[in-house]
């Protein structure tokens, strides 16, 4: 007599649906910024779109880092 559950033993996995491609694009929050004002552009203030409200906080965080790299830190980190 063979049990029969009705299903496989092993899960089976259900073809891919065609993945979404993801942009990994950098981008910059530019709404309420002038570009001239602000002086060049840092590596570190480049974000994703999604994470554009942290740029003044990173702002802030690269223009204290010479006068104390803790605090700097803390704000690139912890934001």
């Amino acid at each position: 007599m063979s049990m029969s559950s009705g299903g496989p033993s092993a899960p089976q996995r259900q073809p891919s649906m065609g993945r979404r491609n993801i942009s990994r694009a950098i981008t910059m929050r530019t709404d309420g910024y002038s570009g001239e004002e602000e002086g060049p552009i840092i590596e570190s203030e480049l974000v994703p779109s999604s994470l554009a409200p942290i740029v003044p906080i990173l702002r802030a965080a690269n223009e204290i880092e010479d006068e104390n790299p803790r605090v700097a830190y803390l704000c690139q980190y912890y934001h």
